[in-house]
Formats: structure tokens, sequence, C-alpha cells
């Protein structure tokens, strides 16, 4: 940034200053490697403890995996988005599934938005199937500026139907506020 500085008799100066932008990480137990759901809510049988599975770390969660037959896994966390300039959501998600159609959608993730009643759907960012597999994770990014000066919950919602099953793992979860 350059600064310009006048006197009363019209000279001026000039000097340059560097400006650094600070991300403030706003989420806690980022990539669940304290072991344990707290803060987040995970349902039973999703936060899994096997590093070969996980993006980083030994923790991630195996959403898809907390029941059989038809079934709807979640993991969510409410934050309070300070005002700011911009905020930004960011996961790693790798899917894979033992569906074996390659057009018709069987089981489905939403990564939603609620409002401060934790009921209210704000917004859906992305849905992904079992036609979204991946051969390892991807990171997917999302602007929150948005939900700035509100309180949220953020919820990865993971239906799987009685057939054969879907598993979305999901790690290294991040909002960070610029």
């Amino acid at each position: 940034m350059k600064e310009r500085v006048v006197d009363q008799v019209g000279a001026s100066s000039a000097k340059i200053h560097s400006v650094q932008i600070v991300s403030k990480q706003l989420l806690k137990n980022t990539g669940f490697e304290d072991g344990v759901a707290t803060p987040w809510y995970i349902t039973p049988g999703v936060l899994q403890n096997n590093a070969a599975f996980a993006h980083s770390g030994s923790w991630y969660t195996e959403i898809g995996n907390g029941g059989t037959g038809t079934h709807t896994d979640k993991v969510s966390q409410i934050v309070t988005l300070p005002t700011g300039t911009s905020a930004s959501l960011s996961f790693y998600l790798n899917v894979a599934t033992t569906e074996t159609t390659t057009t018709a959608v069987h089981d489905h993730l939403d990564v939603d938005v609620y409002g401060s009643d934790n009921t209210t759907l704000l917004a859906t960012l992305a849905s992904y199937s079992n036609l979204d597999t991946t051969t390892g994770y991807v990171q997917h990014t999302f602007d929150m500026t948005p939900y700035l000066g509100q309180k949220i919950t953020v919820k990865f919602i993971g239906v799987n139907n009685s057939t054969l099953q879907t598993t979305w793992d999901l790690d290294d979860v991040g909002l960070h506020l610029q």
C-alpha cells in the first residue's frame, strides 16, 4: 500500500507499507484429532481413527458409515461469524461407493448452512452423491461472506438408501475469517 503525505505548503512524500491479511480459524477440532466429537455433533459410528484413510493425522469422519439400511448421518458445528471482510469454508472430501449405477443418484451428501435456531436452512452450499466418486481427497471451498455477523450451524448431512453404501470421508474442515 502506498501512502502519500502532503504538508501545508504542498510538499509531499510517499512511503510504501506492506499489509498482511491474517486469517482466523473459527471452527474447533477442525481435523477431528481430539478423537472426540465435541464441539462437533457427529452421528455415532461416523468418527474414525485410521491414519491410512484420513486426509491428515489419524482422525476423520466417514459419513455414511453410521448405520445400516436407510439412514442419515450428520456432522455439524455451531459457530458465530464476527464481522470482517470475508469468510470461507473449506474441507477435504473423499467419496467412495459400492453403488453400481452410473446414472442414478441413490445416496447424497448436502453441505448446508443453518441459522441461529439450527432449524432454518439458509443455503445448501453443495450436494454430492454416489455419482461423485473420487480417487482420493479433493478440497472444496465456499464463500461464507453472506453470513458474517451471524451465528450459524455448518452441517454435512449424508443420506444412504437401503441398497448399496456410499461414504463421504470428511477431514480438515476450516472456516476462516479474513
